[in-house]
């Protein structure tokens, strides 16, 4: 299953069990970060390295050549986390996220 059609079906999901608009509007907030940086972490990972400093989209995709610094890699990763984070509270507890806030 490809994440768009998945990320669509949660939110219908969410929609349908009467969840607080504010969780969706957030889940879809969510979403949408994830794709984006998503696209930008397979590019660091997936696309050809012609420097230190820059990726070159595969033959099969457009000649496309796009810089990236060590600071905008750990940046992403930095953005990639904090998706994360926010996701998982999504499927904590009250008391969970009291929890772990008093940590």
């Amino acid at each position: 299953m490809r994440a768009n059609r998945m990320t669509e079906d949660i939110l219908k999901i969410a929609k349908i069990a009467k969840i607080d608009q504010a969780k969706i509007d957030d889940l879809e907030d969510l979403f949408k970060d994830f794709k984006d940086k998503n696209q930008k972490r397979n590019q660091c990972l997936h696309w050809i390295w012609e420097s230190s400093r820059e990726v070159k989209a595969p033959v099969y995709k457009s000649s496309q050549t796009i810089p990236y610094t060590p600071e905008s890699v750990n940046e992403l990763a930095d953005d990639l986390i904090w998706i994360e984070v926010r996701l998982t509270s999504h499927v904590r507890s009250d008391q969970e996220l009291l929890n772990e806030r008093a940590k």
